[in-house]
């Protein structure tokens, strides 16, 4: 669509508040896509984690590409709750969905953000300059989505926010928290990662967060096309 003889910049915003994965899908694509005059350049996704118990994150994004125009790029991922002109939630999922033809476009991944934060966020940054080397817009706007923290399940204490030993705190800080990266869970490291990320796209502007649960900080999920990652 052409507004004056410029390309028109569409956006809508989609949501779900069904408890059913694959349903919630279909119906937060939907409601994001339907008010869009040409299919998406981009779509953002995210979700509170009830979706995880209530068929899994792989029926939900199933859901959404069963609407979803193929090969449309997809980012996101799991919050605790969310706002949107409907309204405030602590269940469902909302989208953004954007639809400009002048658009040069890349996803990038960093892979176990909490074992190595700065490769992670280098190699995504390079990814993305890779794709938009031939890029000529001078505005540049990267979206990030970064794994948060998850507390490890530690020996004898199971799962805890605080420890009130002296001793088992000390294991905790000066041992078990410089292991957990490995198994992907512990602190989120997220300064680390944007860090790395400005120091590889310093022409970037940088907006973003940290995918959650519900606020227990068990596991949380991020969303890239058909695919879901943990770290």
């Amino acid at each position: 669509m052409v507004d004056n003889g410029k390309p028109k910049l569409d956006i809508s915003i989609g949501l779900s508040r069904k408890w059913d994965a694959r349903e919630a899908g279909k119906e937060v694509a939907r409601t994001a896509i339907k008010d869009l005059n040409q299919p998406p350049t981009f779509f953002l996704l995210f979700s509170t984690i009830h979706y995880k118990d209530h068929g899994g994150f792989q029926e939900f994004l199933d859901g959404v590409w069963d609407v979803l125009p193929p090969g449309t790029p997809l980012i996101g991922g799991t919050i605790a709750s969310f706002i949107n002109n409907y309204g405030c939630y602590t269940h469902g999922a909302t989208a953004l969905a954007v639809s400009y033809p002048e658009i040069d476009l890349a996803v990038g991944i960093g892979r176990h953000t909490k074992r190595n934060p700065k490769k992670s966020g280098r190699d995504c940054a390079l990814m993305i300059e890779e794709k938009l080397k031939n890029s000529k817009h001078r505005n540049k706007i990267l979206i990030d989505v970064v794994s948060a923290p998850s507390i490890p399940k530690l020996p004898f204490l199971d799962r805890v926010n605080v420890i009130k030993s002296n001793f088992f705190g000390w294991i905790a800080t000066h041992v078990i928290t410089r292991l957990c990266g490995v198994f992907g869970t512990g602190l989120g490291k997220e300064v680390d990662v944007i860090n790395e990320l400005i120091s590889n796209v310093s022409d970037f502007k940088i907006i973003g967060g940290s995918s959650v649960d519900s606020g227990k900080m068990l596991t949380n999920y991020q969303f890239i096309g058909d695919q879901i990652h943990t770290n």
